[in-house]
């Protein structure tokens, strides 16, 4: 979750190139809710990764976004609304058009860096969630930080959180990181379902640090 700096201003250089590919269909790990879910790679025509995800909710599509998909403006406009709801100072000194132009540009500049993975989850044509999480470090210190993660606000209270987020922790695993990291300013209620689904979080800081390592099959302990 960004604070209103993190929106305007660089992340951290990141070494991690993009590892993006199609991968063979397999089973997700059973979560804490004990629902499970298989998942089918599929390239869709603007070649970006997508997947089929059957749930006990329903069929989900998990589709892996950039700049060169059809549904590239839809990504930037829904997290741009997030951003604007959560922290409106965003929009202090300047325009809703203008933000989110720029937010498009800060996207595209952090897909160039590199270890960047943008995420919508669909559900007959309607967006269940989305994420933003990047990675960083190598080796045994390579981590997923998840930079946004949410439900839009209509699919809320039906466990799609616990779900989209076990599915986001298997983007991470594929992606070779042994470590997840979130990052949540103080106030914000999301604090509730991170330390559910995280555990306790150093609140030492500026920011609430929920971290986990990842075990290939598990949520995290």
């Amino acid at each position: 979750m960004y604070n209103k700096l993190s929106i305007l201003h660089n992340l951290a250089n990141q070494s991690t190139r993009i590892r993006m590919r199609t991968h063979r269909a397999m089973r997700m790990a059973r979560g804490r809710e004990r629902s499970s879910c298989s998942s089918r790679a599929n390239e869709n025509k603007e070649n970006s990764v997508s997947f089929e995800l059957r749930t006990e909710h329903g069929t989900l599509e998990q589709i892996a976004v950039d700049p060169r998909h059809r549904l590239w403006d839809h990504y930037v406009e829904i997290v741009a609304q997030y951003i604007e709801t959560h922290w409106p100072e965003a929009l202090e000194s300047t325009t809703r058009s203008a933000f989110r132009k720029q937010y498009d540009e800060e996207l595209r500049r952090r897909i160039d860096e590199g270890g960047r993975h943008l995420i919508l989850w669909r559900r007959h044509e309607a967006t269940v969630g989305f994420a933003d999480a990047y990675v960083t470090g190598s080796g045994r210190r390579k981590e997923l930080n998840v930079a946004e993660f949410s439900v839009v606000e209509s699919m809320r209270r039906n466990g799609w959180g616990r779900l989209l987020f076990q599915a986001l922790l298997d983007v991470g695993r594929r992606a070779g990181t042994h470590r997840v990291v979130v990052e949540v300013d103080k106030p914000m209620p999301s604090n509730a379902f991170w330390q559910a689904v995280l555990g306790a979080c150093d609140a030492s800081g500026e920011r609430n640090v929920y971290s986990a390592p990842l075990k290939l099959g598990e949520w995290p302990a």
